[in-house]
């Protein structure tokens, strides 16, 4: 199999997808995995995940690092300030990614 592209999805957005892939046929074993696990860890409204990810793009945080933000969905700060080690104002970002990601 070839990859054409490639960008990061949300759970979210994986689970759609699969569900859709598997609609018109059978998965592959990692996409019946990955469709498994989305469907386990990706229980979010689609709508408040979308903006999630673009208040957290507000912010200055990489594409790549909203999704896993928003996929992980810390819930004290100890576990926000896991993304922001090495960045100045890690406890203000990470307080701040806790208020948007709080509502998913």
């Amino acid at each position: 199999m070839k990859i054409l592209s490639e960008e990061p999805l949300t759970l979210d957005k994986v689970k759609e997808i699969l569900a859709e892939r598997k609609k018109a046929g059978d998965l592959t074993y990692e996409q019946k995995v990955s469709l498994e696990y989305a469907k386990e860890f990706g229980k979010m409204n689609s709508k408040k995940v979308e903006e999630a990810v673009n208040a957290l793009l507000n912010l200055d945080i990489p594409l790549e690092k909203a999704i896993e933000i928003v996929n992980a969905r810390p819930e004290t700060l100890e576990q926000a300030l896991l993304f922001f080690e090495k960045e100045k104002k890690a406890k203000e970002k990470a307080e701040k990614v806790l208020e948007i990601v709080k509502d998913l």
